[in-house]
């Protein structure tokens, strides 16, 4: 690992938040490659999520990493566009009703992105008609259903039931 992926990883495992954002800008500056500089960010990530399982950070620590590294993808995605592999699919993503967290859906859409798909984020607690009128309206033949809380899980199930009623289930794959 290099000391600059060395240095992303203590500062975002540290959640040192102006410090990755200038470093983020400066490395883009400076040409580092933007797929190095998510990879290095990512192992940051693994260092948060170590540290809450060691009940060392909380929930709150895992939401402000979350907010850091979308802050950080904004400034990377830019610099993608000669990256990007994919033919722009569409795709349909979002966290299902009764649900506020997004971090993980956050970060998996930059990578989403990043392969080439037209990501349509739909943000936070979204019912089944607004996933529903998304698909039909961008043609879109994948969804994407965020749920971190338990209780909110019962949703995947009314999405996918209503998918089926809509006739629409078979050419949907659902992640």
């Amino acid at each position: 690992m290099s000391d600059r992926c060395k240095e992303f990883r203590q500062l975002l495992g540290g959640l040192k938040e102006e410090e990755v954002l200038r470093m983020v800008e400066g490395s883009l500056k400076e040409g580092f490659p933007p797929m190095e500089i998510i990879g290095c960010l990512t192992k940051g990530m693994e260092v948060v999520g170590k540290r809450f399982e060691e009940k060392e950070y909380f929930v709150a620590d895992l939401m402000y990493a979350g907010e850091i590294m979308s802050q950080a993808s904004a400034l990377i995605e830019p610099f993608l566009s000669g990256e990007r592999v994919g033919s722009g699919e569409p795709l349909v993503i979002g966290t299902v009703a009764d649900d506020y967290h997004d971090v993980g859906k956050n970060i998996l859409i930059t990578l989403l992105k990043i392969a080439g798909f037209e990501v349509h984020d739909l943000g936070v607690d979204v019912h089944e008609d607004v996933f529903i009128s998304k698909l039909e309206a961008t043609g879109a033949r994948i969804l994407g259903l965020s749920s971190l809380l338990t209780t909110s899980r019962p949703q995947i199930k009314t999405i996918l039931d209503a998918l089926e009623k809509k006739g629409i289930r078979d050419r949907v794959s659902v992640m």
